[in-house]
């Protein structure tokens, strides 16, 4: 279910949380893996679909680039420094 967030009499609708129907969801991913496959097997009618995972695939290969040169190790939901220490600074 997308969450609603209102301020200045403006609304703006975020993304679905795991809050929400695990149905819907899980008829979205349904879906949308249907379209994925659909588009591998003939890119020409999807060809949106193509370059969405290109780009995908262009930001993976740059994440495990810069974690093999650097030596890290991946985390999700990471974030930089500076943002961590703004959001710090912000909470109190």
């Amino acid at each position: 279910m997308p969450e609603n967030d209102s301020t200045g009499g403006k609304v703006k609708q975020k993304g679905l949380s795991k809050k929400g129907d695990r149905y819907l969801r899980s008829l979205l991913i349904t879906g949308a893996m249907a379209v994925v496959r659909q588009a591998e097997i003939s890119p020409d009618t999807y060809p949106w679909v193509t370059k969405l995972l290109g780009c995908m695939s262009k930001k993976q290969a740059r994440i495990a680039w810069a974690i093999i040169v650097r030596g890290g190790v991946y985390e999700a939901g990471h974030r930089a420094a500076q943002y961590r220490a703004e959001a710090s600074a912000a909470a109190g």
